[in-house]
């Protein structure tokens, strides 16, 4: 029976990850047009730099436009996980 020792690990942490990007932005943009919102989105996302999802709230005509509403914020925002919060009346 062998007495040696198998090696040991060297100290310090095992695996690296890099830092997470800490950042978000908010905006509000007021309007019934899809035309409207795209500077206040770029705005926001260039804020950020690289977002990685969007929560948005809509009512009015731009929740009853729902898909057309994402398809805007995608061309702005690339393909990102998003959700569309909506509700058919301003308020």
């Amino acid at each position: 029976m062998s007495t040696t020792q198998p090696p040991s690990m060297p100290p310090g942490p095992r695996s690296a990850r890099p830092a997470p990007l800490q950042g978000a932005a908010s905006f509000c943009a007021l309007g019934s047009e899809l035309s409207g919102i795209a500077a206040p989105v770029r705005e926001a996302a260039a804020s950020v730099g690289s977002p990685s999802g969007a929560i948005l709230f809509a009512s009015g005509p731009l929740s009853e436009m729902g898909d057309k509403t994402l398809l805007a914020l995608r061309a702005e925002l690339g393909d990102i996980p998003m959700i569309l919060a909506s509700s058919p009346r301003a308020f």
